[in-house]
């Protein structure tokens, strides 16, 4: 069995693919590595017997033509955990696009739909009962025993303090300016855009305006804390530009360090006693870790009046979370090291979206339903695949001189902009034994 596992964003994607290459190892299979970088060759040269995508809008992308449809793709998204109203409407977008009618060839031609949760087969449900057998609850990859370090690491003397970061708009990893972020951000009439959902009086503006309240929130924690006491880690969102980050920490004397960019969120995790951020879907993996975070949503009354309907401010996990009032609650928080527990009757929403009772061994279930879908299926044996050695060497020789045109000329590596280098392609190779130190 041969398998084409798209990485969207390596911090974020990385692991489950390393993992989930050395799973298929023992069973005979091999996994190749995708990226936005090499899905073009994918659409000319698909000699897998599964194709794993995050999601139909990557699909689409990658196969824009709705009557030459590939019957290999698998949906395995890579983001999904997170529920503001019953209507699951952001992660429905995962399963059937955007726009569910226009992306019916997409959805309908899909093999395998690989859910995290149990909630999760409720759109199915409701909207596509047909597909019920081809959706399978595997639980969030990333939770699985083989993607999570066995035991907490100490850094340092001192107790880390760690910030994430989520500021797309604001510090696009792509470099794009507060006005290109407002204008292709804006509503767009003639187009459904799930995240502006039962949120009429809401556009761009309030997005960015969330994101600045936030950040300098952050900023006044940051500058609030005795850096003699602590260490204060940085985690940057994927979607962010690293290098923004690394100039005005420098030009502005922070006493923080960034978290190394491209690691795991959960080997991050592992290195932190206190976690503080906006509201995030990261909460899922902290509160199943059985760490307790603090959100700042609250400390500033006005913001809610900016919150979209459908976001992430008002997801259903944000009951579990500590969420104080004031920079000056945050602050005796953490000086008092012990962060009140919000957690009680979380394991039902867990459950609902991340299938914690399975997810431990999430990527054993995504080989076995890997196996299943191809176990009747003729194998290709096209002599295509004879060129597929050549096809590495040629992707990796193409990525080195991007690597040195984008160091050269960009920003480097950010985010889903990342290169098949020898040395990226060793890291991803060796990260579930890395992650074990």
């Amino acid at each position: 069995m041969l398998v084409y596992f798209h990485i969207d964003e390596v911090s974020r994607d990385a692991i489950v693919a390393s993992a989930l290459r050395e799973e298929l190892k023992k069973v005979g299979g091999k996994l190749i590595y995708g990226s936005r970088q090499t899905d073009s060759l994918l659409r000319n040269f698909n000699i897998f017997d599964v194709v794993i995508l995050p999601s139909i809008t990557h699909y689409i992308a990658i196969f824009p033509d709705p009557d030459e449809l590939p019957d290999n793709i698998v949906i395995l998204p890579s983001e999904t955990v997170g529920q503001a109203t019953g209507h699951l409407r952001r992660i429905n977008a995962k399963y059937f696009g955007d726009d569910s009618e226009y992306s019916t060839p997409w959805h309908q031609s899909v093999a395998k739909y690989l859910l995290w949760g149990f909630d999760h087969i409720k759109p199915f449900q409701e909207y596509y009962p047909s597909y019920i057998d081809k959706c399978v609850v595997v639980g969030h990859p990333r939770l699985a025993d083989v993607c999570l370090p066995p035991a907490k690491r100490k850094i340092g003397n001192k107790p880390v303090v760690g910030f994430v970061t989520r500021w797309s708009m604001l510090n696009a990893f792509d470099g794009r300016s507060i006005f290109s972020a407002i204008y292709m951000g804006m509503k767009v009439k003639e187009k459904t855009q799930p995240k502006f959902e039962n949120s009429d009086n809401r556009d761009s503006e309030d997005l960015i305006y969330t994101e600045a309240v936030d950040l300098r929130v952050l900023l006044k924690v940051v500058k609030a804390l005795d850096s003699d006491k602590y260490t204060l880690s940085i985690r940057i969102h994927p979607r962010e530009n690293r290098d923004q980050w690394s100039k005005f920490i420098k030009k502005h004397g922070l006493n923080v360090v960034l978290a190394k960019w491209d690691d795991p969120f959960t080997l991050w995790m592992n290195d932190v006693d206190i976690i503080v951020s906006p509201p995030s879907t990261c909460f899922y993996e902290i509160l199943s870790q059985n760490m307790h975070p603090i959100c700042t949503r609250d400390v500033i009354p006005h913001r809610a009046n900016h919150v979209l309907t459908e976001s992430d401010d008002n997801n259903q996990i944000l009951n579990f979370v500590y969420c104080p009032k004031s920079v000056d609650e945050i602050v005796e928080t953490i000086n008092s090291g012990k962060v009140p527990d919000m957690s009680e009757g979380v394991s039902e929403i867990l459950e609902g979206q991340t299938g914690l009772s399975v997810a431990k061994n999430a990527i054993t279930n995504i080989a076995l339903a890997l196996g299943n879908l191809t176990k009747n299926k003729q194998l290709a044996t096209t002599g295509l695949r004879r060129l597929l050695p050549l096809a590495i060497v040629a992707v990796v020789i193409i990525s080195y001189l991007k690597y040195w045109k984008n160091r050269l000329f960009g920003d480097g590596e950010q985010g889903s902009v990342f290169w098949f280098t020898l040395g990226r392609l060793k890291m991803i190779n060796q990260l579930t034994g890395t992650i074990k130190k």
